[in-house]
């Protein structure tokens, strides 16, 4: 039987791997070394570079064997933090809550799923417009990677919830930090990836033009499956940090733009309205991403 976070606090004391602080933290205990965050698979790495080296939007390209990914200021965004997927993880292991867990895993598997078919379309029409050997080659091996990743994942939490020991447990985490649709690609890492830290990193892509009250007009925004998931499926509670937003209160994405709540859907700004906000003051809006001039 799973105990509802509230109850959870009054049980603390029963929770022998775990405890909850007064702010509903999780203190990891014993447990530290098997959670501390696990470095990114390098099939992740790879994939990552792989997705932004074929993006039409990209303005530079990433080397596959020498990245250089410090003097690029270059970093793989979470879109889910670390954090969270730890924290909902734990009040699982301990039996004392289920829905954070079951929430975010089913959002992998369904967003996981969603990408490989996208990656498998742009591969198809790569192949129908004859475009490069090597764009043909990169897509496959994006395919391929992204599949492995997917297949990693969903058996590392198979094994997770059937064993529920310390060596699934540390597996599954491993799998699920470094998981293709939530780590899919590279950011400006100092003065937007780093200082947003745990909160929930979005990807809102541009598409019409918007009217603000002011006057003003910009690009409508979408966020990317993962992200709309993300807003639709997870509880506030299950946030730790909420969403970063600039002094202004815009919402900083995983691009290091930052987008009016406005210029999303009004469904999609009923869901943002629902989750706490965390203002980063260390934020810098036009932070390096690329080789320096």
């Amino acid at each position: 039987m799973y105990l509802t976070d509230n109850r959870a606090k009054n049980v603390v004391q029963r929770v022998q791997q775990t405890s909850i602080d007064n702010r509903g933290v999780i203190q990891l205990g014993k447990f530290k070394k098997v959670t501390d965050r696990p470095s990114f698979t390098a099939d992740s790495k790879k994939s990552a570079i792989l997705h932004h080296n074929t993006s039409r939007h990209q303005t530079f390209k990433i080397n596959l064997k020498k990245p250089g990914l410090d003097k690029l200021n270059a970093a793989q965004p979470h879109r889910l933090s670390w954090k969270d997927i730890r924290e909902n993880t734990m009040k699982y292991h301990n039996n004392i809550s289920t829905s954070g867990f079951d929430s975010f895993t089913a959002i992998f598997i369904k967003s996981g799923n969603s990408r490989i078919r996208r990656i498998n379309r742009r591969l198809q029409r790569a192949i129908l417009q004859k475009s490069s050997s090597t764009r043909i080659a990169a897509l496959t091996e994006l395919l391929k990677r992204a599949k492995g990743s997917q297949t990693n994942f969903e058996q590392a939490l198979t094994d997770y919830k059937s064993k529920k020991n310390d060596s699934t447990l540390k597996e599954f985490l491993r799998q699920a930090n470094s998981f293709h649709a939530n780590v899919p690609d590279y950011g400006p890492h100092m003065g937007v990836n780093n200082p947003v830290r745990a909160a929930i990193h979005l990807n809102l892509r541009k598409s019409r033009k918007t009217r603000h009250r002011d006057g003003s007009k910009d690009r409508a925004r979408s966020p990317s499956p993962m992200s709309r998931r993300l807003l639709k499926g997870m509880a506030a509670k299950h946030l730790s940090d909420g969403i970063p937003v600039d002094h202004k209160g815009r919402i900083i994405t995983t691009s290091g733009e930052t987008v009016r709540i406005s210029s999303l859907s009004k469904k999609m700004q009923k869901q943002v309205g629902k989750i706490k906000k965390k203002h980063i003051d260390s934020f810098q809006k036009n932070a390096q991403f690329g080789p320096s001039s």
